[in-house]
């Protein structure tokens, strides 16, 4: 029951940015923020927050971190596909060439 990123950013409507975690906080609370919401935003890193997207690029970090049973595995995986494209095509040539030069 953790609270969505749409959840956080409705909590923050009207802030003013640059704005510091404790702010966010307080502006929160002030509107009504359900209690997964304030979980959220006191799980953040303790700095200056620029805009809403900055939020939102923590929120789903600290999630990730979170969640190492879902969120680790699909953000390993993701890594891993991505990476594994680069080196598929180039590590195809490089293993054939190395397979016939052995």
């Amino acid at each position: 029951m953790e609270a969505s990123p749409i959840e956080v950013q409705e909590s923050l409507k009207g802030i003013d940015y640059p704005v510091q975690k404790k702010e966010l906080i307080q502006h929160a609370k002030k509107h009504g923020a359900n209690k997964e919401v304030m979980e959220v935003l006191e799980s953040l890193p303790d700095k200056e927050y620029t805009s809403p997207i900055e939020v939102s690029k923590e929120f789903s970090e600290s999630s990730s971190r979170g969640e190492s049973s879902r969120g680790g595995r699909e953000s390993s995986k993701g890594k891993e596909s991505s990476r594994g494209g680069h080196k598929s095509s180039e590590g195809k040539e490089s293993s054939r060439g190395s397979q016939g030069k052995k």
